[in-house]
């Protein structure tokens, strides 16, 4: 209860060893809406080990609604990790898809998290955000989303390599090295003459072995030489 939040959010730290004690899981779950955002992150960053599993829940339903953009990504991850089934509807409810936040950090969060729980109708949020006028970090993550997403939905794919095939001249070079590894995954005969264009012109070796691979991998499935996932 003390005024300052640095003090608050120490004495919250000190409860870590204490989390099975009785009682304690309750008092960290009050300390979650303290007016400071350090102090709620601290707290939530306990409670995620607590085996009140509906205490939890209610706790990161509220921490979906958070002001502050850190806990609202830290929100979303513990939400995925620790109620995987319910957290499609969450995000839902929470109206996270339309959250737009400082340097992408919300965004990346929920790409991340609708990736990892392979929610189809996510896709869509995902492709958006490959975009170039998003933020930096939600645009790498797009773009690495997209590969094992489209592959466990077929109907995401023709749009992902769309995506893939556009990013392949991009000024970032995660971006461009993620988009040619998705293409070695998902690529067809109609994606060789992008990537062979984009192969004369990358200066990175990194992004130009991924070209490579890529076109590498991509010929051997039209040639029935390896199994691979390309979608038409």
């Amino acid at each position: 209860r003390d005024d300052h939040p640095l003090v608050r959010r120490r004495a919250t730290e000190a409860l870590r060893p204490y989390l099975r004690s009785p009682g304690v899981a309750e008092s960290l779950a009050r300390v979650a809406r303290d007016p400071s955002p350090t102090v709620r992150h601290a707290a939530i960053d306990i409670l995620k080990q607590t085996e009140n599993v509906g205490l939890l829940e209610a706790v990161l339903r509220g921490a979906l609604a958070d002001s502050s953009y850190a806990n609202l990504a830290q929100g979303i991850a513990l939400f995925a990790e620790r109620f995987a089934e319910k957290a499609p509807e969450a995000y839902q409810t929470a109206g996270l898809y339309a959250v737009t936040s400082w340097m992408g950090v919300v965004e990346e969060a929920l790409i991340h998290a609708v990736s990892a729980l392979s929610v189809e109708e996510g896709g869509a949020y995902v492709i958006a955000h490959a975009g170039q006028n998003n933020p930096d970090a939600a645009r790498i993550a797009a773009i690495a989303a997209l590969p094992p997403l489209a592959l466990d939905h077929v109907s995401l794919r023709a749009e992902a390599r769309e995506t893939l095939r556009g990013s392949l001249a991009d000024r970032l070079q995660p971006v461009r090295l993620n988009a040619a590894s998705g293409l070695a995954s998902l690529g067809v005969d109609a994606d060789i003459e992008k990537l062979e264009e984009q192969l004369e012109q990358e200066r990175d070796d990194e992004v130009k072995d991924a070209i490579q691979d890529a076109l590498r991998q991509i010929r051997a499935r039209a040639d029935g030489t390896q199994i691979g996932s390309g979608a038409p």
